[in-house]
């Protein structure tokens, strides 16, 4: 009967114990410098001729607006890990590329690449995808007015002077109602 019990119990303590154990257990993963097929740049409308290079670098590649002296475009260069200091200096190397961030949320560098190196970028180990890195602007023309700002500052005599304010917009129209 002691023998039954102890094996009862053992069998309990395992089941309740062995998830705990694996836990703790190394695990490894095996990484490859050959693009995975189900990332996320497969189905992308970034590029929709899947030729690795982003359309709007291939639209923008002679354009003024982003290219320097230098005809170095500003790009995002994709991989399908995150890139490190390996991925900048083999870049600087390869092609030229002027490292500016490192965007390890998204797997990604930002800098700037020579026109005439992007075959070259996009053949690299690792790289998925080179895409523009646009210009950001900011735009105050009429959201002053639209959202009434322009009413607290005559009313208050504050106008924000030596403040930065930031509006998002969802899109959602809060005036228009469904009947």
């Amino acid at each position: 009967m002691n023998t039954l019990r102890n094996a009862i119990t053992f069998f309990c303590l395992t089941i309740f114990l062995l998830p705990t154990l694996m836990m703790g257990a190394p695990v490894s993963a095996e990484t490859s410098n050959e693009p995975s097929e189900d990332g996320w740049w497969v189905e992308t409308t970034v590029d929709r001729n899947q030729n690795k290079i982003g359309d709007m670098v291939e639209l923008h590649k002679d354009n003024p607006i982003f290219l320097d002296e230098f005809e170095t475009l500003p790009l995002i260069i994709d991989f399908d890990h995150t890139p490190g200091q390996e991925e900048i200096d083999l870049l600087v190397r390869e092609v030229n590329y002027q490292h500016q961030w490192t965007l390890k949320h998204i797997d990604a560098l930002a800098g700037r690449v020579p026109v005439g190196s992007i075959l070259n970028t996009i053949s690299l180990p690792g790289v998925v995808m080179v895409e523009l890195d646009s210009i950001l602007t900011i735009n105050n023309a009429d959201a002053a007015v639209l959202h009434g700002v322009d009413q607290v500052w005559q009313n208050t005599g504050y106008d924000g002077a030596g403040s930065t304010v930031a509006i998002i917009d969802t899109g959602i129209d809060g005036a228009t109602r469904k009947p």
